[in-house]
């Protein structure tokens, strides 16, 4: 009998500059971190524990691509934007939706976004019974947010 147990972290940091004013095209560029904690906890036929299998690992991705933010409405803003990636893991982000100003300086957003990692082979780690792991995840669906914008015109 088994346990396993998966926890995921991804973190992106981006900053956005707007190539031409009033064009609302914008160069993006920043950082992706994910990190996978896959853990498996096993147990022998008659209750003996094994070694646990812990694989966990974050990678580190630089990340540019571009981004079309025109406004649809007096508070509405159609929200599209597209990035590559690479450093210890390849990545991708795409992502469609719109975003509600709140104010001119914060917004609520509800897009689609799909987010692919792919980390290479991951060598073993300290006495794993593993001798290696890759992590090549795609995930897609809705995405909603909080957005603090700065430098608004």
């Amino acid at each position: 009998a088994g346990t396993l147990k998966l926890d995921q972290v991804i973190f992106n940091g981006e900053l956005m500059y707007e190539v031409k004013p009033a064009t609302k095209f914008m160069l993006v560029g920043g950082i992706r971190t994910f990190t996978m904690s896959p853990n498996a906890h096993f147990t022998g036929p008659v209750g003996g524990e094994l070694a646990d299998i812990d694989v966990s690992k974050t990678e580190l991705a630089g990340v540019g691509g571009f981004a079309y933010r025109p406004r649809l409405a007096k508070n509405v803003v159609l929200l599209t934007r597209a990035d590559i990636g690479g450093g210890s893991a390849f990545t991708w982000s795409a992502l469609g939706g719109v975003e509600f100003q709140v104010k001119p300086w914060i917004g609520l957003a509800v897009a689609y976004n799909a987010l692919h990692i792919d980390t290479g082979k991951v060598p073993k780690s300290g006495n794993v019974a593993v001798s290696d792991v890759q992590y090549a995840v795609t995930q897609y669906g809705p995405a909603f947010s909080l957005t603090f914008h700065w430098a608004q015109k």
